[in-house]
């Protein structure tokens, strides 16, 4: 009964901010940071090992994996180059927003 209350609330939270661009990129910045945990994982490579493949220092690698996302597209990129694969960005058509849209 909890549980289904408790994902009753975050959908509702989710619908209720799905066209906030601050959530939005949170999400994405999220979704990056997952993507190259898993690539880090999955070549059995340290954060210390991407520093070195970024050209930056081991603190600058765990501030992106740890502090608040703001990552920018050049860090992006450096994180997509330093794990062998091409970052890539795109709108997605298929989603449609349904609600008002906030901002100027």
């Amino acid at each position: 009964m909890v549980q289904q209350e408790t994902e009753h609330l975050l959908e509702q939270w989710v619908r209720e901010y799905e066209h906030d661009p601050e959530f939005i990129a949170d999400g994405l910045a999220a979704d990056v940071i997952e993507e190259a945990l898993r690539l880090l994982q999955e070549g059995n490579h340290t954060q210390t090992w991407l520093a070195g493949e970024m050209g930056v220092s081991r603190a600058h690698v765990s501030r992106l994996f740890n502090a608040p996302p703001n990552l920018t597209l050049l860090s992006i990129a450096r994180l997509g180059v330093a794990l062998g694969v091409k970052p890539k960005i795109f709108l997605d058509s298929a989603f449609r927003c349904s609600g008002p849209r906030t901002g100027s």
